[in-house]
């Protein structure tokens, strides 16, 4: 794969119910390109503590889906285009 490898993560825990603010969950296979390193790291965090993998995940999902819909909301106010984040 070049400089790069591919990372599957399992983003669930069947044996952590979901809390009072997360709705029911479900099992998601992600396949991602990192480098090397990075992928080293990910798949030691992967292996030692996979919730807290599975947390990483959910709040960079959850925080791009609420930047997206704010730009959206302010778009359709404002008629403009808002810069995304540097990192998301």
């Amino acid at each position: 794969m070049g400089d790069r490898e591919a990372l599957s993560a399992d983003t669930v825990n069947p044996s952590n119910p979901p809390g009072p603010f997360m709705p029911e969950t479900c099992s998601v296979h992600l396949e991602i390109q990192l480098p090397r390193e990075i992928a080293a790291q990910a798949e030691k965090v992967q292996q030692s503590d996979p919730e807290f993998l599975s947390r990483v995940i959910l709040y960079g999902l959850t925080r791009r889906s609420v930047y997206r819909q704010l730009r959206d909301g302010d778009e359709g106010k404002q008629g403009k285009a808002v810069t995304p984040p540097l990192i998301s």
